[in-house]
């Protein structure tokens, strides 16, 4: 994925916006040992830059298969049922007689073996993905060859609910409901919480139903591991607030001041802190980076209406994410 990070195009706007995370991710040392919060600075703010110009259908599938696994590798869970179905692609590939396939059989061979994929690293699975993801569409010309029929089906949908036995996948529970609020951010209630809206305790009430049964636990579970945390701060620490509902609150404000740099600086550490985890404490305003060019009081020349109306967003963004705190 690093060397896919650094033929991005730098002279681009949107590519000059997260140059940042840009430079720190086409060096590959810093895809090894990837936290969460690096996982979540890769999804966040290099994702959208990369563009697919490729019609290949099955190579993007199995490339979603392989970048899946990649990434349980990174985060240290479970995917055996990833593997189970790239052993199945191998299978169904090494017995195919193109030249191209043959080509790469030692590759092919390696993806059958469990040991060999569990064990291997994320560097050589990405590696096998290039190599083999233009070899997929002969399995379906080969395995699933076409059949013309003169009658008429009847398509009988049995819908499988695939998603309990992927979190039953995770040893630690925390795993499982992080990694699942972040993959149903359409989530009425967690898109609410997203935006910034307020919940009723109905919607609460909902959304830990949803998440128990999702999940096969209890709320039992739920407070043995996060104490007496609200499902709401759990959430918005998990998922962060949308950059559209942080610029909405914030705009008012900015739209009704000329700030200076100092004062720009100090609004986007704020606002880039609040997107990240969701809520603020206000008491590390006055530690660093907040306090680089001053206290609040000094950046904002003395002004308390300013500061307090400053307080005051943050006080609202806060109290719709379940984090009460004295002002």
């Amino acid at each position: 994925m690093a060397s896919v990070i650094s033929k991005l195009n730098t002279e681009k706007f949107d590519v000059k916006q997260k140059l940042k995370y840009v430079e720190k991710y086409s060096n590959a040392v810093n895809w090894s040992n990837l936290t969460e919060i690096s996982v979540k600075e890769i999804k966040d703010n290099l994702t959208n830059l990369i563009m697919s110009f490729d019609n290949d259908e099955c190579a993007k599938q199995f490339d979603k298969l392989m970048l899946s696994i990649e990434l349980s590798k990174m985060l240290n869970i479970k995917c055996d049922r990833e593997i189970n179905k790239l052993m199945h692609i191998g299978s169904n590939l090494i017995n195919i007689g193109i030249p191209d396939v043959q080509n790469n059989r030692d590759e092919i061979i390696k993806i059958t073996k469990e040991n060999y994929i569990k064990n291997c690293d994320v560097f050589e699975i990405d590696k096998i993905r290039e190599k083999l993801r233009f070899l997929i569409k002969y399995i379906d010309k080969t395995i699933r060859p076409s059949v013309f029929t003169t009658f008429n089906d009847y398509i009988n949908i049995v819908e499988r609910d695939d998603f309990k036995i992927t979190y039953n996948d995770f040893s630690d529970y925390k795993q499982k409901v992080n990694f699942y609020l972040r993959n149903h951010l359409d989530n009425k209630v967690i898109s609410k919480i997203r935006n910034n809206e307020v919940i009723s305790s109905e919607e609460v009430k909902e959304l830990q139903q949803i998440l128990f049964n999702d999940l096969n636990s209890s709320e039992n579970e739920f407070k043995s591991n996060y104490n007496h945390q609200s499902l709401v701060l759990l959430v918005r620490n998990t998922v962060g607030l949308s950059k559209e509902a942080i610029d909405r609150e914030f705009s008012k404000y900015i739209n009704e001041n000329e700030l200076n740099i100092e004062q720009t600086r100090f609004i986007s550490l704020i606002k880039n802190h609040i997107m990240r985890n969701g809520v603020i404490d206000k008491r590390i305003l006055n530690e660093q980076p907040f306090n680089n060019y001053g206290s609040i009081l000094d950046i904002f020349d003395g002004k308390l209406d300013i500061v307090q109306l400053i307080v005051c967003i943050i006080n609202l963004i806060n109290r719709n994410g379940g984090y009460i705190q004295e002002s």
